[in-house]
């Protein structure tokens, strides 16, 4: 309600006409023409006082909605991911290309998570992790990269999918084959969990766990996506849905259960 508002209040909501204000919309309308990738693999998460982040190929943006100010610097209100890092990280990593932005924000520690994808083969694929160190975004991030060919099998990482419980960052990818298709060349999917105390805190090395070899009968889960809390993050499980997406004779729904820290 704060950032709605009706122009009749006596028509039925239906056929009103609705003005945001203090929303993403404003600013990307009233700023210079953006100039991103195709897909956009637009993403938004914004914090419990209004400081609201979106990204998309390959640019970020920081709005404080109650401020109704830019939060990164006038010459760069809308960060290119190698600005972002330049600029507002302590990593000095090589991006390649970088693509596919996911945002979350952690209610309960008051933090954000930016991550995106950069080559796109076994030599030069990786991911790129970054936490907040205060629910500030125009603070400084704590960055890292995990490589994008974990298991050393000659695949480089694609599609990107995250959630969060209390203490774990959960990030599932596919992994790929170089010169196939992202369907024909899927190997299978992997899941890094990461710990979220390590990340927020700036460690030197990011404490992760990697799993793989999730199957049925023989044959590899493909996609296995976090499923995020919709009261938010909670307990220390994280449950993955899968189904056969190529197969079109089956119905078949898979859950998976992740249990306990990356100590665990």
């Amino acid at each position: 309600r704060k950032y709605v508002e009706s122009n009749n209040s006596s028509r039925d909501a239906s056929d009103s006409i609705v003005q945001l204000r203090n929303f993403p919309v404003r600013f990307f309308l009233n700023d210079a023409p953006l100039q991103g990738g195709t897909p956009n693999d637009n993403t938004l998460a914004i914090s419990n006082d209004g400081k609201l982040l979106t990204s998309f190929n390959t640019q970020v943006w920081g709005y404080d909605m109650v401020a109704d100010t830019f939060m990164f610097r006038d010459n760069a209100k809308h960060p290119s991911f190698n600005q972002f890092l330049n600029g507002y990280s302590n990593a000095n990593i090589d991006l390649d290309f970088p693509f596919d932005p996911k945002l979350l924000y952690h209610p309960e520690l008051d933090r954000f998570v930016l991550i995106f994808l950069t080559g796109r083969d076994p030599s030069n694929s990786g991911v790129v992790v970054s936490f907040s160190s205060t629910n500030n975004p125009s603070d400084v991030w704590y960055s890292y990269f995990l490589s994008g060919n974990p298991l050393d099998d000659n695949t480089w990482t694609d599609y990107p999918q995250i959630a969060m419980n209390d203490h774990s960052l959960y990030l599932s990818l596919n992994q790929l084959y170089p010169d196939s298709s992202w369907i024909t060349g899927f190997s299978e999917t992997v899941i890094w969990q990461m710990d979220l105390e390590s990340g927020f805190g700036g460690d030197a090395a990011l404490e992760t766990k990697l799993w793989n070899g999730a199957n049925y009968q023989g044959s590899k889960l493909r996609y296995l996506r976090p499923v995020q809390n919709g009261m938010g993050p909670s307990g220390d499980e994280m449950y993955f849905v899968a189904n056969r997406p190529f197969d079109l004779e089956n119905d078949s729904v898979f859950l998976v259960k992740i249990e306990g820290d990356v100590n665990d």
